[in-house]
C-alpha cells in the first residue's frame, strides 16, 4: 500500500470544536417528523439519469447526500453505459481525487483515494468486502464513493475514503434487457437481464452476461468472462428477505506494462505487449448473501445480513528483471523476463452484521441511534508457487514471442509454496444523529474493534498478531437553507498490517504494526437547478505505519512502514441534471500527498497533484426525441513513478508518469415500439485523440499504459 507524507497545508479550515461526529447513522430515510416506514424495502428503485439524492454508503441504508458529514459521490448505470465503461477505473475517472494504483499486471481494481491506497481486495459489493477482482459486471446499478475515514460503520480501512458497488435488485414491476456490446478492439459481450413479481410478496431477479473478447494489446490471451446472477426478494408487512447469489468464472490476461529506462519511457505503441499469449490470471467465485429485516416497532428496525464467497483460481505472468544496456549507456531494448506464478489460489471471506437502528425522543430532542456489529473471517490460501530461470532475447522494439517455457513442469516450485493468510475481525459500534431542529444536526458514536492475524510463507509462521482499538467520530451538519448543507467532521481510523509473503524470488515483508490516522474534514454541498447535486470539501489527513513498495531492483519490491504520512486537498464534485435535456458531471482535485521518506522529493508512487474531469449528456427531444449526445474530457496531472534502471545498472532514477488529458464521445438512439418495449444502439469513441499515456505503476518495468483509441457499439431491447 502507498500513502503520503507531510506537507504545505493549503490552508487551515476551522474545524468546529463542538461537533459531534461525522458520519451519518443507518436510520430510515424518512426526516422529517412522524414519517414512519416499518416494512423495509429491500426492492430495487430507479433514480434520475445522473443526479442520485440519496446514497446509503455513508450511513448503509438510504440518506439524503445533504446529511451526511463526509463528501459522498454517486455514479448512475446510465453514466456507466454512455461511457461504455468497463472497470472500476473507466467508472471512478469522474470522481475528483481518485487516480489509478498497481493493479496486479491490470487485473485488478485498486485505487488511490485522497492521496492513499485502497489496496486490492477493498472495494465493497453492498456494504461488504468483496474477493472478485474486478468488481463492476453487469449487475451494477451505481457505483458510491464515500470520501474519508469509513472505520466507524466498515472497519478496517483506509482514511482516504471507499467505493462501494450497489448491486441490481429484484423490481415488483417486469422489465427486462437484452444486449450485445462489441469494439474495434475485439470486444464482444453479451448480457440479459430480467426481473419482475412472483405473487405472495416475492420479486426476482436473474442477470446473465458472457464475454469472450480480444485483448486490447496484441498477443495478450483473450478475456473471458461467464457471470450469472439470481437474486430473490420477499416482503411481508414488517418482515422483508433478499437472498442473492453470484458466479464468475474470468480469465484475463497478465499484464505488467511498459518499461522506464533512465528516468524515460522506452518509445514502444501502447499496444505492444511484453508478456506471453498463455500469461492469466484465473479465478471461479461462488458469492451469495442473505439479508433479513424486520420492523419490531414503529420507528424501529432490525437488520440481519450474512455473506458468504469462495474463490479458487491461478496466475502465471511474465516478470520483467532487467533492461540490457548497451556500451553507449543506452537501452537496447532487450528485457530480462522470467515466470512465476501460483498453481492453486483460494481467496475465502465470511461476513456477518447485525443493525438495530430507530428513532427516539430524550429531553426533547429527536434522535436517530444505530446500535451495530459485524464479525468477518477471511483466509488467503497460495500454494504451488512456481518459478523459471530468467532469459533474454526478447526486445521491445522488435518482440519474438515464445522465449518463455509455459510448461509447469519444467517450473520450479519456491520454498515459499503453501503461504497461508487468515485474519478475524469482531467490531461493535454505536451512533446517533441528533436533529437539534430543521437545520442543526450532530452526529457522534464510536467504534470498538478486535483484530488477529496469523501468517505463514512455507513452513514458517512470519506474522501473529493480535490488536484492538477505539475509533472515535464527529460530525455536524448546518442547513441554512433545505438545499444547502455546510458540514464539518473529525474521525479517526485503523488498518492492521499485515505481513506480505514472498513471491517467486520477491522476499517477504513484515510483520508490520496497524496503520492509524486522524482526518479533518469540512464542506459544502448544495442542489441546485432542481437535480444537481455540488459538494465542495476541503481535509486533512495524517497515517503513522503506513505500508509502501518499494523497489530493490531485479524486478523485485520490498513493503516498508513509514510514519507521518500526510495528504491535504480541495475537492469538488458536480453531478445530476442541470436541465431536463442536459445532464453533467463536473470533478476536480488538488491533492498535496507527501512522504518525508520516499525515494523522491516526498512525492508519493501514483499520486496525481491535479485531477480534472467534465462529462455531458444532451437529449434534443423533439422531432429527434430518443436522440442522446454526449462526451466528455478527463484531466490526470503528472505523477512520480518510483525509481528507475541507471546505466550502470542501479534502480536509482527517479521517473514520473506524465500528465494527460483525454477525450471521449458517445450518441445513443432509442426506438420505442409496441407494447413497451424500445430498441437501442449507442456509439462510444474513448481516447478520441488516441493519446498515449500512462495509468499507473507497479515500479519502472511495470507501468500499464492507457488503452488506445477504441469504438464501442451496443444494441439491445429493454422494457
Amino acid at each position: 500500500m502507498q500513502h503520503f507524507a507531510r506537507g504545505r497545508v493549503i490552508r487551515k479550515f476551522v474545524v468546529l470544536k463542538s461537533l459531534v461526529l461525522a458520519a451519518p447513522i443507518l436510520s430510515t430515510p424518512a426526516w422529517a417528523e412522524g414519517e414512519e416506514n416499518d416494512a423495509i424495502v429491500v426492492n430495487g428503485r430507479s433514480e434520475s439519469l445522473y443526479g442520485i439524492t440519496n446514497a446509503s454508503t455513508g450511513m448503509k441504508i438510504d440518506v439524503p447526500v445533504l446529511k451526511t458529514p463526509q463528501s459522498v459521490t454517486a455514479i448512475s448505470n446510465q453514466v456507466i453505459l454512455e461511457q461504455s465503461a468497463e472497470t472500476l477505473t473507466d467508472v471512478l475517472r469522474n470522481v475528483s481525487g481518485i487516480t489509478e494504483a498497481n493493479s496486479f499486471g491490470n487485473t485488478g481494481d485498486n485505487f488511490i483515494i485522497r492521496g492513499f491506497e485502497s489496496g486490492q481486495g477493498s472495494v465493497l459489493r453492498d456494504g461488504y468486502l468483496s474477493v472478485q477482482v474486478r468488481a463492476l459486471n453487469a449487475s451494477t446499478e451505481r457505483v458510491e464513493v464515500l470520501k474519508g475515514p469509513a472505520s466507524l460503520l466498515y472497519g478496517r480501512f483506509e482514511p482516504g475514503g471507499l467505493v462501494n458497488v450497489v448491486t441490481k435488485k429484484p423490481l415488483d414491476t417486469f422489465h427486462y434487457t437484452v444486449s450485445g456490446n462489441f469494439s474495434t478492439r475485439g470486444q464482444n459481450r453479451q448480457m440479459a437481464d430480467v426481473t419482475g413479481p412472483l405473487g405472495g410478496g416475492f420479486a426476482f431477479r436473474l442477470i446473465g452476461e458472457r464475454e469472450d473478447s480480444d485483448y486490447w494489446r496484441k498477443h495478450g490471451h483473450d478475456i473471458e468472462r461467464t457471470f450469472i446472477a439470481p437474486s430473490l426478494s420477499w416482503s411481508g408487512g414488517a418482515l422483508s428477505m433478499l437472498a442473492t447469489y453470484e458466479y464468475t468464472d474470468s480469465t484475463q490476461p497478465f499484464d505488467r506494462g511498459r518499461v522506464y529506462y533512465n528516468g524515460k519511457r522506452l518509445d514502444t505503441p501502447a499496444t505492444r505487449y511484453f508478456g506471453e499469449a498463455f500469461t492469466t490470471l484465473k479465478q471461479k467465485l461462488h458469492s451469495g448473501n442473505v439479508l433479513l429485516a424486520y420492523g419490531v416497532a414503529p420507528g424501529w428496525r432490525v437488520e440481519a445480513k450474512y455473506a458468504i464467497q469462495r474463490t479458487s483460481g491461478s496466475d502465471l505472468q511474465v516478470r520483467p528483471r532487467s533492461l540490457v544496456v548497451g556500451p553507449d549507456g543506452q537501452a537496447t531494448g532487450e528485457l530480462i523476463r522470467s515466470l512465476d506464478g501460483n498453481r492453486d489460489l483460494h481467496d475465502n471471506r465470511d461476513y456477518f452484521s447485525l443493525n438495530l437502528h430507530g428513532d427516539a425522543r430524550l429531553l426533547g430532542v429527536r434522535h436517530k441511534l444505530l446500535f451495530g456489529a459485524d464479525y468477518e473471517t477471511f483466509e488467503s490460501l497460495r500454494g504451488f508457487q512456481v518459478d523459471s530461470p530468467r532469459r533474454g532475447g526478447f526486445n521491445v522494439f522488435d518482440p519474438v514471442y515464445g522465449l518463455l517455457d509455459q510448461n509447469y513442469a519444467n517450473l520450479t516450485v519456491t520454498p515459499n509454496s503453501s503461504t497461508v493468510d487468515r485474519y478475524k475481525t469482531i467490531g461493535l459500534y454505536v451512533q446517533d444523529l441528533v436533529m437539534l431542529d430543521d437545520a442543526w444536526t450532530l452526529v457522534f458514536g464510536g467504534r470498538y474493534e478486535t483484530f488477529k492475524d496469523f501468517t505463514r510463507s512455507g513452513s514458517n509462521i512470519s506474522d501473529r498478531s493480535e490488536t484492538d482499538t477505539f475509533l472515535p467520530r464527529l460530525g455536524i451538519v448546518y442547513q441554512p437553507q433545505p438545499n444547502v448543507s455546510v458540514y464539518a467532521s473529525y474521525s479517526r481510523a485503523f488498518a492492521p498490517n499485515p505481513s506480505v509473503p514472498a513471491e517467486g524470488s520477491q522476499p517477504a515483508s513484515g510483520p508490520f504494526p496497524p496503520e492509524r490516522s486522524r482526518s479533518y474534514e469540512a464542506g459544502v454541498k448544495a442542489q441546485v437547478f432542481a437535480g444537481v447535486t455540488t459538494t465542495l470539501a476541503v481535509y486533512d489527513i495524517r497515517k503513522n505505519n503506513v505500508l509502501e513498495t518499494v523497489d530493490i531492483g531485479d524486478g523485485n519490491t520490498i513493503t516498508e512502514a513509514r510514519d507521518k504520512v500526510t495528504s491535504r486537498g480541495v475537492e469538488f464534485d458536480l453531478v445530476g441534471e442541470i436541465t431536463r435535456r442536459l445532464s453533467a458531471i463536473v470533478s476536480y482535485a488538488y491533492t498535496d500527498a507527501r512522504d518525508p521518506q520516499s525515494t523522491f522529493s516526498d512525492s508519493v508512487i501514483n499520486v496525481a497533484k491535479h485531477t480534472g474531469s467534465i462529462a455531458l449528456s444532451y437529449r434534443p427531444g423533439g422531432v429527434l426525441e430518443g436522440l442522446s449526445l454526449g462526451g466528455g474530457a478527463y484531466h490526470v496531472g503528472r505523477r512520480y513513478g518510483g525509481l528507475s534502471q541507471a546505466a550502470d545498472g542501479s534502480t536509482t532514477v527517479p521517473f514520473h508518469l506524465d500528465s494527460y488529458t483525454t477525450f471521449d464521445l458517445n450518441a445513443g438512439y432509442t426506438l420505442q415500439v409496441a407494447g413497451g418495449h424500445s430498441a437501442y444502439a449507442r456509439l462510444t469513441v474513448r481516447n478520441l485523440t488516441n493519446r498515449n499515456y500512462d495509468q499507473s505503476a507497479g515500479n519502472a518495468l511495470r507501468v500499464v499504459p492507457g488503452q488506445a483509441r477504441t469504438l464501442f457499439a451496443t444494441i439491445g431491447m429493454r422494457m
